[in-house]
């Protein structure tokens, strides 16, 4: 009879001689997830579901992931810092100092840190004369399905650290970046502050798992 050890060292050398074989491309989601909390059996899969997905692994804490069976704390950390560190190289990747050129530009920024969370989160990125991210804001958090913001929220910092004009970009965690109504009505508001204040909006864009939704390539800015 197998015991769980055993079991779960079989499951290991497994996935090691998958990734041998095929590499990290080859692999699913649950076998990736073995190399970052070590032998044990269907912990990769028992986090997953748990999680709910990996939109939900991007957004869990470490106390929720350290219940799922056969993971416990120092796994659970290692996930979190496996996750965190695919943000950075996307970030770092996107970020190199050249002018924002397009929807897609914004899209390749944002989406890695902000389409898979669960909740609404509200970002400014305040842009020299050359079109180049000067600074980024989060200005506002909200729940799943609502993120209130307001232009004092956005316009205030964006002033304070002399930006020459701005991109405001949220995110829909339902999936699809289909704007509502409210989206569409808060773009107005935020253009129209903007001009008031001589800080024009370029562009406001909603990121989701799906894609995204530029108000600017819709010609509504």
């Amino acid at each position: 009879m197998r015991t769980e050890t055993t079991a779960g060292k079989g499951v290991w050398e497994h996935v090691l001689h998958r990734a041998r074989i095929r590499g990290f491309d080859g692999l699913g989601d649950a076998e990736l997830l073995a190399f970052l909390v070590g032998p044990g059996r269907d912990a990769g899969e028992q986090l997953l579901r748990s999680a709910g997905g990996i939109r939900g692994l991007a957004d869990a804490s470490v106390r929720e992931l350290s219940r799922a069976p056969g993971v416990g704390e120092a796994r659970a950390l290692r996930v979190l810092a496996g996750i965190e560190l695919g943000r950075r190289a996307a970030v770092e990747a996107a970020d190199d100092g050249a002018p924002i050129r397009s929807s897609a530009d914004i899209h390749a920024r944002l989406a890695p840190r902000i389409a898979p969370l669960s909740r609404e989160v509200f970002v400014a990125l305040g842009l020299d004369v050359r079109g180049r991210v000067q600074e980024e804001l989060r200005v506002a958090e909200g729940g799943l399905d609502e993120c209130v913001v307001s232009p004092r929220d956005v316009f205030r910092p964006l002033v304070r650290c002399g930006a020459a004009s701005c991109i405001i970009v949220h995110n829909h965690p339902s999936g699809t970046p289909r704007p509502s109504a409210q989206d569409r009505l808060l773009t107005l508001r935020m253009v129209e502050a903007g001009r008031l204040l001589g800080l024009r909006v370029l562009d406001h864009v909603i990121v989701a798992a799906s894609g995204w939704y530029s108000f600017r390539d819709e010609g509504i800015i």
